[in-house]
């Protein structure tokens, strides 16, 4: 690495970039071996991971040929250079996108009460995540923006080159010349890569607390609906999500941008004089490398379906049906019980006329009486939320434990 580059951010970059590797790999990889866990929320992150493996990949490459081919490699092979350029930045901003799409579908889902709908957006998603960054890269190629660029931005990897081309731009004054370059480089900066990550910070943000609010409204107000401590553990489980998914986001993020504003601001006085700048050239090393990694620990480790089934895969047991249950056959198993409450409700309103004297007769109508309050309480609430169209099997569902297994399905 040069402009002082220490080798150990190449040894701190080349060792995230191996985590982030097997994490999206173990992503995929469970995916598509364990049909139980195949839901549209895990789908999204499993295109997620591609992109984030594809992320990985460019910078643990570029990390290993700095450290056994040399730390001036990327300034003296210029082809290897732009082409881990274009995947890098190709492959960032769809994490970006596609980190959005998965908050997008998850606030759909919960917040909007419609996840037939949510499901449906998929291809909408996959348009999207692919056609932005191919046009920026595309743009980008075109206007030799990626390239060698001194790592003044990143841990040693290639990004946006210092000598983008301005188009219909011609000065002899070489103080023009610069001010230009540097202005198209700033624009190159956010267009490949800065502007799309702060835009995903912000979206994130505001979409999961929408979310973690959601849940904490629903788990409030509609707490006795919580059939057994295991849902209450469960909401407390996605509430968490809610609050680690972001966080960890902008953990990851923040030092690359801290970084790129450090280097608009200090970029007239050299980048040797900025503050900070070894420290958090070894923080971005880590975030914008790691966050496959993040997402493994996340999404499988933190969810139990996944962690049940990798722990039994280890152990080479068999999961156990409890221990098994995805969050797809936990809704049904709500479906089913709301179907059983509106079932004992019309049982209980053909039964008035007539009264049993026997105390085993007596226990039942209690028992029934007792389900039907339940639904009708819970039929009161949901009517202030529900559409007119809304049938009355929508309107009886259990909002928190529906909400809670959408939420960790992923």
């Amino acid at each position: 690495m040069v402009n002082s580059h220490p080798r150990g951010v190449a040894i701190v970059v080349a060792t995230s970039s191996i985590l982030s590797l097997l994490g999206t790999a173990f992503i995929v990889g469970s995916y598509v071996l364990w049909p139980r866990i195949r839901t549209k929320s895990r789908l999204l992150l499993v295109c997620l991971s591609i992109a984030d493996y594809a992320s990985a990949a460019g910078y643990g490459a570029s990390a290993f040929a700095i450290l056994f081919i040399g730390e001036n490699f990327s300034k003296e092979q210029k082809f290897s250079c732009e082409f881990q350029s274009v995947v890098t930045t190709w492959s960032s901003i769809a994490t970006f996108c596609w980190t959005v799409a998965l908050a997008t579908h998850l606030y759909i889902a919960i917040v909007r009460n419609a996840i037939d709908y949510a499901k449906k957006l998929f291809p909408v998603y996959a348009a999207l995540c692919l056609i932005i960054p191919t046009v920026v890269v595309i743009c980008a190629v075109f206007s030799k923006a990626l390239g060698y660029a001194y790592a003044h931005t990143t841990s040693g990897w290639c990004w946006v080159s210092d000598r983008p081309i301005f188009p219909k731009f011609s000065s002899s004054d070489a103080d023009a010349q610069e001010s230009r370059y540097k202005q198209a480089r700033l624009f190159w900066m956010l267009m490949a890569g800065k502007f799309w990550e702060i835009s995903s910070c912000v979206i994130i943000f505001i979409l999961y607390f929408l979310i973690r609010r959601h849940v904490k409204l629903q788990t409030k107000y509609r707490g006795d609906q919580f059939i057994t401590a295991g849902s209450k553990a469960a909401a407390e489980k996605a509430d968490s999500k809610m609050i680690i998914i972001p966080v960890a986001f902008l953990f990851l993020r923040v030092w690359g941008t801290t970084r790129f504003i450090i280097d608009v601001v200090y970029a007239p006085q050299g980048h040797h004089q900025s503050p900070g700048y070894e420290p958090l050239m070894y923080l971005q090393a880590i975030g914008d490398t790691a966050q496959g990694f993040v997402n493994f620990i996340i999404f499988c480790w933190h969810t139990e379906t996944v962690r049940h089934l990798m722990l039994a895969g280890l152990c080479c047991q068999k999961a156990t049906l409890h221990e098994s249950y995805s969050a797809s056959e936990s809704t049904s198993l709500l479906h089913n019980k709301a179907a059983s409450l509106r079932q004992a409700n019309h049982h209980q309103q053909q039964s008035t006329s007539s009264q049993s004297t026997s105390s085993q007769s007596t226990s039942i109508c209690d028992n029934k009486h007792h389900q039907t309050n339940g639904l009708k309480d819970t039929k009161r609430i949901d009517t202030t939320h529900a559409s007119a169209d809304m049938d009355d099997s929508q309107r009886s569902l259990p909002s928190p434990l529906t909400t809670n297994s959408v939420v960790n399905q992923v």
